[in-house]
């Protein structure tokens, strides 16, 4: 599988939402999930099939995560009401990528019997250090507690057992990932990227200014952006850098990686919305905001622009 970082263009792009309440992740979900995170992207799974999501979602998941509801409903589910969230996460592995999917929610009712069938070469449900997992629609999955479904391959199923009974060291043991989360909101989406994926999405900002935008990218610690469809469409993407002063310094920086990439850009609809874009800082802390309409989403689902920072 050929694995994405999950960055809407509107990792810069949109407008600050209200203080809402904290979104992080379940206690399982922190455990099961091995400790070299590179991003989370969380969805809200009422929302997971409207309309206005599906531009961006046909970008940034993968085929075989997009049937997940199928295996709800093959369990007894009803996936509207009994799923809450499903949280995508790629982490890093010693010769590659990983990538697990975890479905929050109401599980108590899950019907596992659905799923496996006895055969001569396989006379029980197959089980990884004492953990039993099932496979559907070319995923496997297994259930840690009530409240949590962890689905991915074969092997990315097998590091996320190995999280969880601590073979290997998992998300709780790391700390500027757990920051990030725990600063995150219960918005339709959200999203935190560690340090290398904050610089991927600078330099895509910055366009043919890449060594601006690397340098810039360079000095930050990692990223949040919650994405909001209450209202048209609201996103604020934050980036933490190491103190007030670097901050300060990264705020004028962008601002000038900015104005360039709007100076070079032919796409009237990302000029504007380039136009658009207020950078700020506070603290240790800058903020890139602005509003675009559901409308505009759809056709930046399409640009170049969305597709190099997505990927």
């Amino acid at each position: 599988m050929k694995f994405r970082y999950y960055v809407l263009l509107a990792a810069a792009l949109l407008l600050p939402s209200p203080r809402l309440s904290a979104a992080n992740l379940g206690s399982e979900a922190r455990i099961v999930l091995p400790s070299g995170i590179q991003q989370i992207l969380s969805v809200r799974y009422a929302r997971l099939h409207d309309p206005e999501l599906q531009p961006m979602l046909a970008q940034v998941l993968p085929a075989q995560f997009q049937s997940v509801g199928a295996i709800f409903r093959r369990g007894g589910l009803n996936p509207r009401s009994d799923v809450r969230r499903l949280d995508f996460a790629v982490y890093s592995l010693p010769h590659g990528l990983g990538m697990l999917v975890i479905a929050e929610g109401n599980f108590q009712n899950f019907q596992l019997n659905r799923f496996f069938h006895k055969t001569p070469r396989q006379p029980r449900p197959p089980q990884y250090h004492g953990v039993r997992y099932d496979s559907s629609n070319g995923l496997d999955f297994f259930l840690p507690d009530n409240a949590t479904m962890v689905l991915g391959s074969y092997s990315n199923i097998r590091h996320a057992v190995d999280a969880e009974q601590g073979v290997i060291p998992n998300l709780d043991s790391n700390s500027s990932m757990n920051d990030l989360v725990a600063g995150t909101q219960d918005t339709d989406v959200w999203s935190v990227l560690n340090a290398a994926g904050t610089r991927n999405v600078i330099t895509s900002l910055a366009g043919a200014n890449g060594k601006m935008g690397n340098l810039l990218g360079r000095q930050f610690r990692g990223s949040r952006y919650t994405l909001d469809f209450s209202n048209g469409v609201q996103l604020n993407l934050e980036l933490v850098a190491q103190d007030d002063l670097t901050a300060a310094s990264l705020s004028t920086g962008l601002r000038a990686a900015l104005l360039y990439r709007q100076a070079q850009e032919s796409n009237p609809l990302v000029k504007q919305l380039l136009n658009q874009v207020e950078v700020d800082n506070s603290g240790s802390h800058v903020f890139l905001q602005v509003s675009s309409t559901e409308g505009q989403l759809a056709q930046l689902a399409r640009n170049p622009l969305f597709k190099s920072i997505i990927r």
